[in-house]
């Protein structure tokens, strides 16, 4: 990817990313700064309506302690059994202030006087039938001594008061139809002599007294509330059917509700807050339950708020679509902007590029430079420029020296077979010369005589051979039917040992080659290479048996590096330093006549790779690694 593309494509990841994350960041901080203010306000509303509730249990409380402390009560307590007028008259004026309460109070269902005699029997009850106040007659008072309400009261002390269980209201043990929660508020009533005289009671209508609390602050369109007591049951909720079902048998609290609330009221949290539909954004329905306490000794409440916020999620959403639409505007026209301002830039590079390019390739080009520019990058296209003309100055030099040196090989090359051939010719007349003297003389010839004739012959044979070995040194790399080709390395390696077996079977040599890979190389110059190495090896190796390692690892540069070890054999750096020049022989004593090496070294030069030595006392190792070969003027 060019690096004008990796440009637009930065810009552009950048501009999007910002404008994501502007984005989110700006719709995340909407929808949390709503959420976080409806919890508060729904936190408020829950704080609110749990005083309104207190105040309400309160205001009950006044009331029980106001009806125990009328004066008509005290005189009834306090009055001889005998006066049955007095007791008349007190009994019609406290029947009456019963009344006027119940007017006052529209959520007291029954207010009673309960006396200790008579097996606890009613002395004066007002009751609420069909939204009147009645005042019961005396036919129809009943005996309460055995009620629960009765019993518990009666053991209170004087001052204290006594409030039931929130329960479905029951006649003769069975709830009555349709169902009424009732709470009673009881107190005794003591004498001057403090002998129990007997209790006052207030049937509380549990609904209407709740409906009557909420409804100042009951918005039905965006509130619900919920009231749970102490066992997690369900003492309101806007669909009665859910309520009270301890009284009725059935399993409905809270957490049947609310999975949220699970080990609520077992927990030391005195409130939870939690969504109805967990999501990102605003929660249209959010809960929050209270705790509190109520009566004495303390009973634990919770009290639920459920607030629907459909309309304000409606707002925030289209805050939030605003955000989003706003944002994409600006990312295209960011993207816009980015686009134009990365082709001010990297048109100039482009053309700054192919013309370099086209200089690289030797190729004429017209394109017009910002040489121009009062930037970095009309620096670099003048300096571009500079480069260029310096180039071409050089490359004319370069190429006229090239031309010198092209002829001035060919003309070596040329002297180099010329000279092998008009050597030979002489060389071998002097042989001839000698070969014929000692024919037609020999007999008559002295023993030393005979030595030089045998010498001339061995030295006339070497300068012959140092002729051919010199001529192949020349010509080696200048076959013009030298194909570069993959081949497997191991199978030129076989190959050229198949021509050695022989020489290696009868010497007892052992052989060890690792696993070689497939290269790029010249067949024929690989052979001769291999050639070369195995030939040195038996040469200056003076023991009948030893170990020849053909090798094959990788360098830190990851070059595939192959040599050939040999064991029985040394030499020390100074000798390696200039085992591989023409003509060098490092063991005199061994045949040849120095160029083996150096032809090695030609192969692999070739090849532009390297070759070296690496000794031990005990071991010869050449190494050498191939790579792309040098391109030669011709």
């Amino acid at each position: 990817m060019r690096i004008s593309s990796k440009l637009r494509w930065f810009i552009f990841s950048l501009i999007i990313f910002t404008s994501l994350s502007i984005a989110l960041i700006g719709y995340l901080g909407n929808s949390m700064t709503i959420s976080d203010f409806q919890a508060e306000t729904l936190k408020k509303r829950s704080l609110l309506e749990v005083d309104r509730l207190q105040l309400a249990f309160e205001e009950l409380n006044h009331d029980i302690r106001f009806i125990a402390s009328l004066p008509a009560i005290q005189r009834l307590a306090n009055l001889d059994a005998n006066n049955a007028e007095a007791e008349t008259i007190e009994r019609e004026d406290l029947g009456d202030i019963f009344e006027q309460m119940l007017h006052a109070k529209p959520s007291y269902s029954q207010i009673r006087l309960i006396r200790d005699r008579d097996l606890g029997m009613e002395y004066v009850r007002v009751d609420r039938r069909d939204g009147k106040v009645v005042r019961a007659l005396d036919q129809h008072l009943q005996a309460k001594a055995n009620r629960d309400y009765f019993v518990e009261a009666r053991q209170k002390q004087k001052g204290e008061i006594y409030y039931s269980k929130i329960n479905l209201n029951r006649e003769n043990g069975v709830v009555e139809y349709p169902s009424r929660p009732v709470l009673r508020v009881a107190m005794p009533i003591y004498d001057f002599a403090d002998v129990f005289y007997g209790i006052v009671i207030i049937n509380l209508d549990f609904r209407p007294f709740i409906e009557q609390v909420l409804r100042g602050g009951l918005d039905r369109s965006r509130y619900e509330y919920y009231l749970l007591n102490e066992d997690g049951y369900f003492l309101f909720h806007p669909d009665a059917s859910y309520t009270f079902g301890f009284d009725l048998g059935v399993e409905m609290k809270g957490e049947h509700v609310f999975p949220e609330l699970q080990g609520y009221h077992e927990a030391d949290t005195d409130s939870a807050t939690f969504q109805t539909a967990p999501r990102i954004g605003v929660s249209s329905r959010l809960v929050h339950f209270t705790k509190f306490q109520v009566f004495d000794p303390p009973r634990e409440l919770a009290f639920g708020v459920v607030g629907a916020y459909d309309d304000i999620g409606r707002s925030s959403l289209f805050t939030n679509s605003a955000i989003m639409i706003a944002m994409c505007a600006l990312t295209l026209f960011a993207t816009l902007m980015a686009v134009r301002f990365s082709s001010w830039i990297t048109k100039p590079l482009e053309r700054i590029t192919a013309a370099t390019r086209s200089l690289s390739l030797n190729e004429a080009s017209d394109l017009s430079l910002p040489t121009d520019r009062n930037d970095e990058i009309g620096v670099l296209a003048n300096t571009f420029l500079e480069m260029k003309l310096s180039i071409e100055k050089h490359r004319g030099h370069l190429q006229q020296a090239n031309h010198r040196l092209f002829e001035m090989n060919r003309d070596l090359e040329h002297f180099a077979r010329v000279a092998s051939h008009d050597l030979r010719e002489p060389i071998q007349r002097i042989a001839g010369l000698a070969s014929l003297y000692q024919a037609e003389y020999g007999d008559g010839a002295t023993e030393e005589a005979e030595d030089i004739l045998r010498q001339l012959h061995r030295e006339c044979e070497s300068a012959l051979g140092q002729l051919a070995d010199f001529r192949e040194f020349a010509d080696i790399t200048h076959d013009t039917s030298l194909i570069r080709e993959e081949c497997l390395v191991e199978e030129v390696l076989e190959a050229v040992l198949d021509e050695f077996k022989v020489p290696l079977t009868e010497r007892g040599i052992e052989l060890r080659i690792d696993p070689h890979p497939q290269l790029s190389i010249y067949k024929s110059l690989a052979r001769v290479l291999y050639r070369n190495l195995i030939e040195n090896a038996l040469k200056h190796v003076k023991a009948e048996q030893f170990k020849l390692h053909f090798t094959c690892e990788d360098d830190a540069a990851g070059n595939i590096v192959l040599g050939v070890r040999n064991s029985g054999s040394m030499i020390d750096a100074i000798d390696a330093a200039k085992a591989f020049d023409i003509f060098s022989q490092v063991d005199h004593q061994a045949s040849g006549h120095g160029i083996g090496l150096a032809i090695c070294k030609r192969i692999v030069n070739f090849h532009s790779g390297r070759i070296w030595i690496e000794s031990s006392e005990s071991d010869f190792h050449i190494k050498f690694y191939l790579l792309e070969p040098v391109i030669e003027c011709k």
